[in-house]
């Protein structure tokens, strides 16, 4: 029998939006461990699913089939049932207009490709 333990409930809740499974699931690796995480790969579900939950975090991948994530960040901001929490921008792109536009556009934070990984823990 697994044990009950309170980690799920005091972790923070973040949902990560990223088209690709491969980095989908390296990323949760170096956050799962001190964050709940919910992911994505459909820019056009996101909607949907902040609709049902409330995130302490949602973290976009900017360069994304159909809906990018700048026009994501867009969307969900003007919807009824965002709850106001940062919203983060991510590309593993080498291109410092990215980081640029994602810092002007409002994001809090921008992740880049080199930030190492031991990074993602400071709280």
């Amino acid at each position: 029998m697994k044990q009950f333990t309170w980690d799920f409930y005091l972790k923070p809740t973040v949902l990560y939006v990223d088209d690709n499974i491969l980095k989908i699931e390296d990323f949760c690796l170096l956050l799962e461990e001190h964050f709940n995480v919910e992911t994505e790969t459909s820019s056009s579900e996101v909607l949907k699913r902040i609709a049902g939950k409330k995130y302490d975090a949602i973290i976009l991948d900017v360069l994304m089939p159909k809906i990018d994530g700048f026009a994501l960040a867009d969307l969900i901001e003007s919807s009824a049932c965002y709850n106001g929490c940062p919203i983060i921008f991510r590309s593993s792109a080498e291109n410092p207009d990215i980081s640029k536009r994602a810092l002007t556009h409002g994001a809090r934070e921008f992740l880049s490709p080199y930030i190492p990984n031991h990074e993602y823990h400071i709280r």
